[in-house]
């Protein structure tokens, strides 16, 4: 399948870089930000995955993300009706500070612009070969906008157009540094954000409300080249969706994350992650249904002050439904 495709290009790129290792490793490049895609659930605040340790007091990171992301859902029952076919170009640049050696504060400007996107030929290739084509993609023609539109019983809850961009919710975040890993005791952190509803709505640039979210981190380093990263959070998304009636619940996210260190600037991770919904009995799973899926790729530090990542992102088909179809993604950072 395709997470097949991705780990043969991941190691492939191994290739290319020098074999030459060293015999012990301090820092690895940590998890890959990965969120929940699903282009509703996107709107709600997300505290994606990271590494335990802040940024040192002082200290600055900047990074800008980016992922594209190719979605098909489609839906129709006695109260749902969803057309989703289409791809969101997301990027986001945050900034990072150390007020102390154990606390950093941080601030995400996220932007959204979709279209008829460019991965479709890719995806039907893979899946023709593999005999899992999607078969609600016989309806759309390849790389074409086929609509964003949801309703419940016969009320539009959300919609958006072709070729619109704009900026998201804005979020503010904090990462307190708990327990400082040693030989028996991994590092743990505490993470707390709040989303402001900077977005419109009626685009599709945010939820229109406000969030706030708390979380947990946990990372451990397995000998010299092995390291492992836990992250957890719940989000609170407050009051109803927009101005119709459905009631939100606080939702979850878990990853799991390994990380491979190949020399002391290039590692290869691969990552599970998992989401619950804020919806519940809409009566549509595109919007019930929690989301599973696996992230493989690879980091890359140029030097010290100067960082890459890119990673592929692919669902699993359980729970069926609410997943986007695939992401890939990027991160690029500077720290001093």
């Amino acid at each position: 399948m395709r997470v097949g495709f991705l780990v043969f290009l991941v190691f492939g790129i191994t290739g290319l870089v020098p074999a030459r290792l060293a015999l012990a490793f301090t820092e690895g490049g940590g998890p890959f930000p990965t969120r929940n895609y699903n282009p509703v659930q996107l709107l709600f605040l997300s505290l994606p995955p990271e590494k335990a340790a802040p940024i040192p007091r002082g200290g600055y990171l900047f990074s800008v993300e980016v992922a594209e992301s190719n979605t098909i859902l489609t839906e129709s029952t006695n109260r749902v009706d969803a057309t989703l076919k289409f791809e969101t170009f997301r990027s986001a640049l945050h900034l990072k500070y150390g007020l102390t050696n154990r606390l950093e504060v941080g601030l995400e400007i996220p932007y959204y612009y979709r279209n008829g996107g460019f991965f479709d030929p890719f995806i039907v290739n893979i899946e023709n070969n593999f005999g899992t084509l999607n078969p609600d993609r016989i309806h759309f023609k390849n790389d074409k906008f086929g609509g964003y539109e949801i309703t419940q019983d016969g009320e539009l809850i959300l919609s958006a157009e072709d070729h619109q961009s704009g900026v998201g919710d804005i979020s503010f975040s904090g990462k307190y540094l708990i327990l400082q890993e040693d030989s028996r005791q991994p590092a743990v952190s505490l993470r707390i954000a709040l989303k402001f509803p900077t977005g419109n709505f009626d685009k599709a640039y945010g939820s229109g409300k406000a969030d706030i979210g708390v979380g947990l981190v946990v990372e451990k380093s397995l000998g010299s080249r092995w390291l492992v990263y836990l992250n957890q959070s719940v989000v609170d998304p407050g009051d109803d969706f927009g101005s119709s009636d459905l009631t939100l619940r606080a939702f979850y996210s878990v990853a799991l994350a390994v990380e491979f260190m190949w020399t002391a600037a290039f590692s290869m991770v691969g990552q599970f992650d998992y989401y619950t919904s804020p919806f519940h009995g809409t009566g549509g799973r595109v919007l019930d249904n929690g989301v599973s899926e696996v992230a493989f790729g690879f980091n890359y530090r140029f030097n010290p002050h100067f960082f890459f990542q890119l990673y592929g992102i692919e669902n699993f088909p359980i729970p069926r439904g609410a997943y986007a179809d695939f992401t890939l993604g990027t991160n690029i950072a500077v720290q001093f």
